[in-house]
């Protein structure tokens, strides 16, 4: 489980401690369900600590990146991620289909990249990212 003075020595945030605890219990709520989409139903489990999978570097990552770009209010399809274009009296400028092309999203959530490299690695070494094809 990560606790907070283990992520602020990590990121430089300027982050409060209950910021933190939201943020904590919506990254890992959220970044479990992203990782059990990529695990076969006929080996989803009941708890997911029972995967036997550590993601939480992820978490932190997810954390930080949440922290980035909207805080909780990601979690609510509220984040600076869905900006399309900016405009001002004299200046506007376009992101084009939301500029985010290259940030995976599940759910309508935006996944951070380093999280989304870190669960793969960590799906990879466990075995649930294997597919069995039968012809």
């Amino acid at each position: 489980m990560i606790k907070y003075d283990q992520y602020t020595e990590t990121f430089d945030d300027d982050i409060d401690k209950g910021e933190f605890d939201s943020l904590l219990l919506n990254a890992t709520t959220f970044l479990q369900s992203y990782c059990e989409e990529f695990i076969s139903q006929f080996k989803l489990k009941d708890n997911f600590e029972d995967y036997g999978l550590n993601i939480d570097d992820a978490i932190m990552q997810q954390i930080h990146f949440s922290f980035e770009n909207g805080g909780d209010a990601i979690y609510s399809g509220q984040s600076d991620m869905n900006v399309t274009q900016v405009s001002t009296s004299g200046f506007s400028f376009s992101y084009g289909s939301g500029g985010n092309e290259k940030i995976t999203f599940f759910n309508g959530i935006p996944v951070s990249p380093m999280a989304k490299m870190l669960i793969n690695k960590e799906l990879r070494k466990k075995g649930y990212l294997n597919r069995w094809v039968y012809a």
